[in-house]
């Protein structure tokens, strides 16, 4: 019997080997094979994802911080002009351009103007040509700049613009002198001064101005409902047989 069971162990053994496998085994061992196969890829697929990803943030990144690099020397540049246009002596400059220049002769430009003058209407002159180089290269916004200033850059350049055509004259080079600063100035004069406000405003302060426009609308809501009957108080109110009385004879019954 042990020489029986010796003799029969590897053939039992080797049947046991050539067991065909089952189709939950094939289509497991399938599975596998192909896992194994396409693994390189869906690394290679996360890895181009990841990359893609990275390079997304950091161009965003890199383009926030450029804006905000931007907008702080806006805010710098802003602040320095309207600081310039605010002070003491620019507004005594400026007020001193609008009262002597009309008492001079405009034939000969600023040539023939005094010292003083002349170094008044410079000054002045240069601020606004300033802020027009400003917004001519997008420093900053033209709303942002004119809505503190037009009033007076209009009322200065009326009283110089006569003064700059005859210096135009005297240096025969067209009308380059001061060009982009009379371009500004009609952009001033185009601008609707209250809208601007209300966009800067808006741009600024949404949150308040959700409210107001909320209060607008309420507002014509009530003034469109019609108005209450008025009663006079001491005069007692008609009853249906006094207005029936009153009624002229002859006339019929309301229809």
């Amino acid at each position: 019997m042990r020489g029986f069971e010796h003799r029969e162990g590897p053939d039992r053994q080797a049947t046991h080997d050539h067991i065909p496998p089952t189709p939950h085994q094939t289509v497991a061992a399938v599975a596998h094979t192909t896992c194994m196969e396409d693994s390189p890829a869906v690394i290679n697929l996360g890895a181009i994802t990841i990359s893609i990803l990275a390079l997304v943030i950091s161009s965003y990144l890199a383009t926030r911080q450029t804006r905000l690099a931007h907008q702080a020397n806006q805010i710098t540049i802003f602040v320095d002009l309207l600081a310039e246009a605010r002070s003491a002596e620019f507004r005594r400059r400026e007020r001193e351009v609008w009262r002597n220049l009309a008492t001079h002769s405009r034939i000969n430009g600023f040539d023939d103007l005094p010292e003083n003058d002349r170094a008044n209407v410079e000054v002045v002159c240069s601020f606004y040509s300033t802020l027009a180089y400003c917004i001519a290269i997008g420093v900053f916004d033209y709303e942002l700049a004119l809505v503190p200033v037009k009033y007076r850059l209009l009322k200065t350049w009326r009283t110089v613009y006569p003064f700059v055509v005859s210096e135009r004259a005297t240096r025969g080079d067209g009308e380059s002198y001061f060009s982009l600063l009379e371009d500004l100035v009609e952009q001033a004069n185009a601008m609707d001064l209250q809208r601007s406000e209300q966009r800067l405003s808006r741009k600024a302060f949404p949150r308040l101005h959700g409210r107001r426009l909320r209060r607008v609308r309420v507002r014509q809501t009530n003034d469109q409902q019609p108005a209450p009957p008025t009663v006079v108080r001491g005069v007692p109110r008609q009853t249906a047989d006094e207005k029936k009385h009153d009624r002229p004879a002859g006339a019929g019954s309301p229809v």
